[in-house]
């Protein structure tokens, strides 16, 4: 999990910033699974696969802060 509260301006920045942890070898799993980042006044909590695909990207209207705590599973 990667908390970065840091806003940027745009999804597209905010996708290019989680795919920085993404492994750069295929065969090596991705160690982050969970990645939130704030555009405006709103949260963006990005999930990836075991091979670093981002497969959910969910939109927290109002939240620009969170804990993996605040995810179950994690």
């Amino acid at each position: 999990f990667v908390s970065n509260t840091v806003g940027v301006s745009d999804l597209t920045t905010l996708l290019s910033n989680a795919n920085a942890y993404k492994p750069t070898t295929p065969t090596i799993p991705s160690t982050t699974l969970c990645y939130f980042g704030v555009i405006d006044r709103d949260g963006y909590l990005v999930t990836e696969d075991d091979a670093g695909v981002i497969n959910n990207i969910v939109k927290l209207s109002g939240v620009t802060t969170i804990a993996s705590t605040d995810i179950v599973g994690i």
